[in-house]
């Protein structure tokens, strides 16, 4: 959503010798493949994060498609440009045995990433739905704890 003016700050960067890095959920304006790629050529890094490895949780949690996720890192792969990944832990939520181990096969065929690691759910922007007096629909899952994170590290290196 920001393609334009992030074209045009790195593009500064890049003058000046600055690295520039971008954090995002992989979702963007796939109108402008041709922007995103000038975008692309002036980022160092990537940093991606990924909900859930299965289509129907994704959807849920996100309101967008897994492929989506799936076509921006096939970008990068096809560019070589390096990227980390995190995967949001959220207990009871996306971190079964079966989540973690469709996580491993999508890690898999990954070349690009050059760092994963997981990224435990915790409930700082709680506060952030009270106010605007939204439902927060996480109100009853427990934020991501060592053992949590510990797990799914087991189930993922095994």
């Amino acid at each position: 959503m920001q393609m334009d003016f992030l074209v045009e700050l790195f593009r500064l960067c890049k003058a000046s010798n600055i690295h520039t890095a971008i954090d995002t959920s992989a979702f963007y304006n796939n109108h402008d493949e041709k922007l995103l790629k000038k975008l692309i050529s002036l980022t160092d890094l990537f940093i991606v994060d990924i909900k859930a490895a299965h289509e129907a949780l994704h959807k849920k949690m996100t309101s967008r498609q897994l492929g989506e996720v799936f076509d921006f890192l096939n970008i990068l792969e096809t560019e070589k440009k390096p990227y980390w990944l995190r995967y949001v832990l959220v207990p009871g939520l996306n971190d079964s045995k079966k989540d973690i181990h469709a996580l491993k096969k999508i890690l898999a065929g990954l070349v690009c990433c050059e760092k994963f690691e997981f990224l435990p759910y915790h409930t700082l922007g709680r506060h952030k739905w009270e106010c605007m007096k939204l439902r927060y629909a996480l109100q009853k899952t427990v934020p991501a704890g060592p053992q949590h994170l510990k797990r799914a590290q087991a189930i993922l290196n095994k």
